[in-house]
């Protein structure tokens, strides 16, 4: 029976097996030869007569349908990796592309066996009772095994007929790539508790703390006891004799004593180099992870105190607390006023085109999609819709297909998955879980292109308020504003400093003119300026490179503040001071301290104004320890400018 078993991988493949059940049979038993009829008649008296166990039958026979898969799934992998190379062989082979093809029909032969025992498996199976899909590690064999997976099994994914038989199909066309990858992880997985990694200096260094906390001890006990052991004696002999402490000295207790303190002293300091290291090793791993996922950085801050509280609410007082939540029923007030507001504005508005669904806006979809998040109650992760290209224009059909018949949608696309993600607070409260609901991947899908094509209409049409943050691409919710205007107005000293930078920048294009004579003119004009700039510096100035000039007073030869337009001009101006040597007209930069937006008594009520906002304490304070210097320095600054 063995013999049957094994030929026919637990009775899966029947066909034409008696020739070499004959031939397995005279190998194991040559001293006893019997025909293949013969071997098939025994096995079926033994069926028959029940001459073994239906049990320990169906138990051999389990053996030998798993042993079979295994070979199935060696043979796969090995063929696939040797495909991998065959470009390096072409040109050895005598007829290379007849056997590339022989080869590629026998390989997706097998891929394509073991696609219809996956299948047979888990049809008309509840999705609730099949086994999750495990997530898949991405290297370059696995990328090789899902693209030849891919290739063989494009018409099966091509012939489904509906959404809910497509995502059955890539369901099993996943678990086929799982066995062909996994199939081994559980037998050479050692089963024992992960232990945590060290490093080899630092198990160097934890036995030398151990090494030293045992000689305390010992030295301890000797000094404590009236009356040592033989064995503390002995020991107490070994370490005095290491350091040169002889106990005949009639002080040894007091050099045995500084010797203890200084061995304290050495675990203290082989301690504090191991805690430098973990908290260098855990600031690495949170700026890694504050990098690669925010998401995933704070929600461990936010359950590093949850981890502590180990009992949680029972299933009856989670559905019941949730339930009242979700089952309530919400009327919406259908006549408020905003209503008639927008349908009068909706007359301006260009129709929205058909939505028609394609390739690329599947692609455009997968790219906004991560890998491995969550599936639903199907199972399915993005990774595998968006790998199994062959099934990207057969599901774009079928989209657009129950957007036309949306009873063609299945029932289980609405049906999710809810994780309760632990709060701050007792966990023991309902009250404080989050809940996630994980929804079908397919449906996603569809409700993002759909989303996509909405938001195209509503910007085209300038639709969406412009207070409006929360579904805005590329936009910041209130929160995220809140703490920006925390962070300037928390902070009185950075404003000032923000505005002196604006006086500085905005002044910096002007200059002013000492001791000239056009203030007893009576008007003073930009055309004046210029003409009398071209006139002491030889340039060849215009009316357009003057913005405005002031006049700084009443009295003759009092200064003339003008304002250029850019600060080329103002360059070209002061190169060519030294042509004002000998005369009595000379020209500065502007000093003066204008009020360019705001006087005094504005800055004086904007900054105590800014205390009545809603303050975040820990961005507060996370600013005043990085502002502590700059105020520091505005200070002296300002108390310079009011001595001057």
């Amino acid at each position: 029976m063995r013999a049957y078993y094994q030929v026919t991988e637990g009775e899966t493949h029947k066909s034409n097996y008696r020739a070499e059940l004959q031939l397995r049979w005279h190998e194991s038993y040559p001293d006893k030869p019997f025909t293949s009829q013969h071997l098939a008649a025994q096995i079926a008296n033994i069926k028959t007569r029940r001459l073994i166990s239906p049990d320990e039958l169906e138990l051999m026979k389990t053996d030998f349908v798993q042993a079979g898969r295994n070979r199935r799934t060696d043979s796969v992998r090995r063929s696939i990796n040797r495909r991998s190379n065959i470009q390096l062989r072409l040109n050895e082979q005598s007829d290379p592309e007849g056997q590339q093809i022989q080869e590629d029909e026998e390989l997706n032969g097998e891929i394509t066996l073991m696609y219809q025992e996956i299948n047979l498996r888990y049809e008309g199976m509840s999705m609730e009772g099949r086994p999750q899909i495990t997530r898949l590690k991405i290297d370059a064999e696995a990328k090789r095994v899902v693209r030849k997976v891919n290739e063989a099994l494009s018409s099966i994914l091509d012939s489904a007929g509906t959404l809910e038989d497509l995502c059955h199909k890539i369901y099993c066309a996943a678990r086929v790539v799982t066995e062909i990858q996994n199939q081994n992880q559980t037998a050479t997985a050692p089963n024992r508790p992960d232990r945590e990694q060290r490093a080899p200096w630092e198990t160097r260094l934890n036995r030398k703390i151990d090494y030293f906390r045992k000689e305390i001890g010992v030295l301890h006990t000797f000094l404590n006891s009236e009356t040592p052991s033989r064995k503390v004696m002995k020991k107490t002999r070994k370490y005095a004799r290491r350091v040169k402490i002889k106990l005949t000295d009639p002080q040894h207790r007091q050099k045995i004593t500084v010797h203890t303190e200084m061995l304290k002293q050495k675990i203290a300091a082989l301690g504090n180099r191991i805690r430098r290291y973990h908290q260098r090793t855990l600031r690495y791993k949170q700026n890694n992870l504050f990098a690669n996922n925010q998401r995933l950085f704070f929600r461990q801050i936010e359950t590093e105190d949850t981890k502590q509280q180990k009992e949680t609410p029972t299933e009856e007082r989670m559905t019941a607390f949730w339930k009242d939540i979700w089952s309530q029923s919400v009327e919406h007030d259908n006549g408020a006023r905003w209503i008639d507001t927008e349908i009068r504005n909706s007359s301006g508005y260009t129709a929205m085109p058909e939505i028609n669904i394609s390739e690329s806006d599947l692609i455009a979809v997968f790219k906004r999609m991560r890998n491995w998040t969550a599936p639903g109650i199907d199972g399915i992760h993005n990774y595998w819709w968006k790998t199994f290209t062959s099934c990207h224009k057969k599901l774009a059909n079928l989209l657009q297909s129950t957007l036309k018949n949306p009873q063609e949608i299945p029932s289980y696309f609405t049906k999710g998955l809810t994780h309760m993600i632990p709060k701050k607070g007792d966990l023991t409260q309902p009250k404080n879980y989050r809940p996630i609901t994980c929804l079908p991947s397919a449906y996603k899908i569809l409700t993002s292109i759909i989303s996509q094509k909405l938001y195209s209409h509503i910007k085209r049409n300038n639709i969406l308020a412009w207070e409006q943050n929360g579904c805005k691409h590329k936009a910041r919710g209130s929160k995220e504003l809140l703490r920006k205007v925390t962070i300037l107005e928390s902070e009185n000293t950075e404003l000032r400093r923000i505005l002196q930078e604006l006086e500085v920048d905005v002044g910096k294009h002007n200059f002013v003119i000492h001791g000239s004579d056009l203030s007893e003119h009576g008007i003073i004009s930009t055309q004046s300026i210029s003409e009398e700039i071209n006139k002491l510096l030889e340039l060849d100035l215009v009316d357009s490179d003057f913005n405005d000039v002031y006049r700084l007073g009443n009295t003759k030869y009092c200064p003339i503040e003008v304002e250029l337009t850019s600060y080329r001009t103002k360059n070209r101006i002061f190169q060519n001071l030294k042509k004002l040597k000998g005369k009595k007209v000379f020209i500065t930069h502007d000093e003066t301290k204008k009020q360019l937006c705001l006087n005094s008594r504005e800055l004086k009520n904007t900054l105590q104004n800014a205390r009545v906002v809603p303050q975040l304490p820990q961005v507060s304070r996370v600013i005043s320890d990085k502002r502590h210097h700059i105020g520091k320095k505005t200070r002296r600054t300002d108390r310079s400018n009011q001595e001057k």
